[in-house]
């Protein structure tokens, strides 16, 4: 990946290496064209565009190396940090799959803060409706009392007006949220 054109991504299983000796590797010639005039148009702007390398190894005898620290992994990542613009280092499947259980953490926050949300609104819509409006039958020649009844009428008018609403607008979000998680 130059900037942001991919390449075609190769199968670790059965990588192609009919195209490695080209003067610019790519799995898909047309893509590295492409990646090529991007340098070129940076350079000509006096500019740098970043990327990443992915790379095969074919070949090599399994457990070749120390099992801890004199690994194969470990020499490769200490070669690789040594050029100045390396910022990371990957074996496998690492960085793509920590970014897809982040979002999955994320996704499963965001789903219980809304039923929690949504939970708290019915329940709240229950109570007031069971206390069916106690400040009625208060005194209100107190004014502590009818500051207090006033503002109880107007929370109760304005919650009854608008929790319906609530409740169908993150119902929704929830059926979307899950609905794009199954797909």
């Amino acid at each position: 990946m130059i900037a942001d054109i991919w390449d075609t991504p190769y199968d670790p299983v059965s990588p192609a290496t009919d195209r490695v000796l080209s003067p610019f590797p790519t799995l898909d010639a047309g893509k590295g064209e492409q990646m090529q005039a991007r340098i070129a148009q940076a350079k000509e702007n006096l500019d740098s565009v970043g990327g990443i390398v992915e790379c095969a190894v074919t070949g090599l005898p399994a457990g070749l190396g120390e099992p801890m620290f004199g690994g194969m992994e470990g020499r490769l990542a200490q070669m690789l940090y040594g050029i100045p613009a390396v910022k990371g280092v990957e074996f496998g499947a690492g960085f793509g799959e920590q970014l897809s259980m982040q979002r999955k953490q994320r996704r499963k926050r965001t789903i219980s803060f809304l039923i929690v949300i949504d939970v708290c609104i019915i329940l709240l819509f229950i109570l007031l409706a069971v206390l069916g409006s106690p400040y009625q039958n208060w005194d209100y020649s107190h004014p502590e009392w009818a500051v207090i009844g006033t503002i109880w009428h107007s929370f109760e008018w304005g919650f009854f007006k608008v929790a319906p609403i609530m409740v169908i607008l993150i119902t929704s979000m929830l059926g979307i949220i899950l609905i794009k998680r199954n797909k």
